[in-house]
């Protein structure tokens, strides 16, 4: 069967027919894929017109039928193109995928006026799936929401064909003419994504318990002297002296179910632990470690900052895309506003308020000013890492970092540009190492970066320099086991330069030395499951929030007395 469009095109009217008819398309299945038709252009149509403004064709062009498709690689290489009449659509095709693996495909950096519809079909011509928009309620005011994703688990090599086209088209305003186009790529998934570890855990009737005394015990290994290799190689081998192994206190949080994130108000010496389960931000007295209060904040809560100075918290839904602003003293919640899809890590430039957040949804940061009540929008920007997950903020290059974690790469953001990324400086991880939590170490100017190699288990600490022509690669240390599901945390005391990783499968949080090139100094045992982890650079305490004993471990940093 074929189709003709006659609705109005213009981005006030996005045609509410336009789902209905695409619907029954979709419907029909395998005769839909062999006969669907261009849309004909109305009468009146601004676009049957002015016949001297259209753009040109891309350079992939002949691609307007299945017969002429274009292989679209699945190694995260970007392709441009246009519509250069309203009546033309792009086909695509993947070969030699994995049985078995699952990819994304999605549209990006759609020029003013196009809203990207995709449909996935396999060789026979059968339908895999269709998509309109990453974001359809912000893509009525964002353009750039109105893009297409589809993630599909291949069950053969291929060939699977991909059909794009746009819902709009932008007005022709002789003599300005647009020439409206997109981005888009394909890469393969990561096959974990460590957001639901599995269904809450029944919790016992919510007491709180004594805090126990903090004890040390006394390592029967006699201190060695420490040596560096004479070579400038960022490896050196380097003797640590061993440190008293520490148990720490545990502070239960009564009710709470799965806690994820933590931050600390070094000025106030509160904790701030985010729980996933029963949607409440705790705060608790990081002296005393006590439990003080909880709020409700959004769905699934997960990153958590503190900005100081204004005496804000903000605590990000995963679950339902929320940005929650606290009273840091009383817990009352402030504001509560939409920010976008699957928001995870969030920071916050002391200096001036900035709040920075990583969209995983729509891999896109967020940037906000926390001077303004409430927060104000200063932008979206993509990342150009896929999967993105990771932040880090350098105050001092004025720039952030955000890891890709499906595309395996790290982009700088140039907080001097418009937080645009700096695509000369966008690196990949070596060996197929999948980046997780990252945080930045002031002192010497470094990058760690919690790291999966091949994607399977959370098992290395990655340090890079950060200079201002980019990333470079120091060291690569093995630390504890984050399993499949870890990576969750990285925190740098800057008092003392030491750099706490979590290690979710094997319990215990790896002790990094950023004086010595990321030097291993120790594992410390926390509670099970660990995941969130932060230090108060006053006082030199480490909070670790562990997700399946549903507790806090506390134990001071090793190197203060």
């Amino acid at each position: 069967m074929s189709t003709t469009e006659t609705m109005d095109t213009g981005r006030g009217g996005r045609a509410l027919l336009r789902p209905i008819v695409w619907a029954l398309l979709l419907a029909a299945g395998i005769t839909v894929f062999w006969a669907v038709t261009r849309p004909a252009a109305v009468a009146g149509d601004a676009a049957a017109t002015p016949a001297d403004c259209l753009c040109e064709a891309d350079a992939y062009e002949p691609d307007d039928v299945r017969a002429d498709a274009r292989p679209l690689p699945v190694t995260n290489e970007r392709q441009v193109h246009t519509f250069h009449v309203r009546t033309d659509v792009d086909w695509f095709r993947f070969d030699g995928l994995v049985p078995g693996r699952s990819y994304q495909v999605a549209t990006s950096q759609l020029v003013d006026g196009v809203d990207t519809y995709m449909i996935l079909y396999d060789s026979s011509g059968a339908l895999v799936k269709a998509n309109d928009d990453i974001d359809t309620p912000r893509c009525l005011f964002d353009p750039q929401y109105c893009a297409s994703s589809i993630a599909w688990q291949a069950m053969t090599s291929g060939p699977y064909y991909l059909n794009v086209r746009t819902l709009t088209y932008p007005a022709i305003e002789p003599p300005t003419c647009p020439c409206p186009g997109y981005s888009i790529a394909a890469w393969p998934l990561v096959a974990h994504l460590p957001l639901l570890s599995g269904p809450p855990l029944p919790t016992a009737t919510p007491t709180v318990t004594p805090t126990p005394t903090m004890t040390f015990t006394p390592t029967a290994t006699p201190s060695p002297t420490a040596t560096a290799t004479p070579t400038a190689s960022p490896t050196a081998t380097i003797t640590p002296t061993p440190l008293p192994v520490v148990e720490p206190v545990t502070i239960r949080l009564p009710a709470a179910t799965h806690p994820n994130s933590v931050a600390v108000d070094a000025l106030t010496h509160r904790v701030y632990v985010a729980s996933r389960d029963d949607d409440r931000l705790y705060m608790i007295d990081g002296l005393a470690l006590e439990v003080m209060d909880s709020a409700r904040v959004g769905d699934e809560p997960w990153g958590v900052a503190v900005d100081e100075a204004r005496g804000r918290v903000y605590v990000l839904g995963f679950a339902d895309g929320s940005l929650t602003t606290l009273d840091s003293a009383s817990l009352a919640v402030l504001h509560t506003q939409i920010i976008g899809h699957e928001p995870t890590a969030i920071k916050v430039d002391p200096a001036t308020g900035r709040i920075f957040i990583v969209l995983h949804g729509t891999n896109m940061l967020v940037v906000l000013d926390g001077r303004d009540d409430p927060p104000a929008l200063i932008g979206y920007v993509t990342t150009r890492a896929y999967g993105s997950w990771g932040l880090a903020f350098n105050p001092l290059l004025n720039r952030a970092y955000v890891g890709g974690r499906d595309s395996q790469t790290i982009t700088t953001l140039d907080g001097n540009n418009g937080w645009r990324a700096i695509e000369e400086q966008t690196i990949g991880t070596r060996n197929g190492c999948v980046p997780y939590a990252m945080e930045y170490a002031p002192t010497y100017g470094q990058l760690f970066v919690a790291c999966a190699p091949r994607g399977t288990n959370v098992e290395w600490a990655v340090v890079y320099r950060v200079q201002a022509n980019g990333l470079s690669h120091l060291a690569t240390r093995a630390i504890g086991s984050g399993g499949a599901n870890g990576g969750g945390g990285v925190a740098v005391n800057p008092t003392t330069n030491h750099v706490f990783i979590t290690n979710s499968l094997s319990d215990d949080v790896s002790i990094i030395s950023a004086n010595d090139l990321g030097l291993v100094i120790r594992p410390q045992p926390v509670g099970r499951n660990p995941f969130g982890v932060a230090v108060d650079r006053a006082t030199g305490m480490v909070f670790v929030v562990n997700r399946e004993s549903h507790t806090v471990s506390a134990f001071p940093d090793p190197a203060l007395p």
